[in-house]
């Protein structure tokens, strides 16, 4: 019976930390990607769970990065920075004050 728990756990655990990863590359790729290649990368992660992750992994993830460390590491930023919670942010459009219109 204890062989069979533990198997149980190795295999929970193994699950638990497959699903982070997933979760982690959908959120990626929801804050990265833009049209139709967010709705094709997405529903590749959802349905081929631990596949899928590792391929945007490979394709798309470790590219992006490797591109912002060379790019900070040129501008004399620090090349051993975590980049793991740092995301280009998109630029906003400036925001329009109303024309006011006078009395008339």
């Amino acid at each position: 019976m204890p062989e069979s728990q533990a198997f149980i756990w190795l295999f929970v655990c193994l699950f638990g930390i497959t699903t982070l990863f997933v979760v982690r590359m959908a959120i990626d790729c929801i804050r990265n990607e833009e049209g139709p290649a967010r709705i094709l990368w997405l529903t590749l992660l959802i349905v081929t769970h631990i596949v899928g992750s590792i391929i945007y992994f490979v394709i798309r993830y470790l590219p992006r990065v490797r591109a912002q460390q060379s790019g900070s590491s040129s501008s004399g930023g620090s090349s051993s920075s975590s980049s793991f919670g740092s995301s280009k942010k998109r630029k906003r459009a400036p925001h329009k004050k109303p024309k006011r219109r006078g009395p008339g």
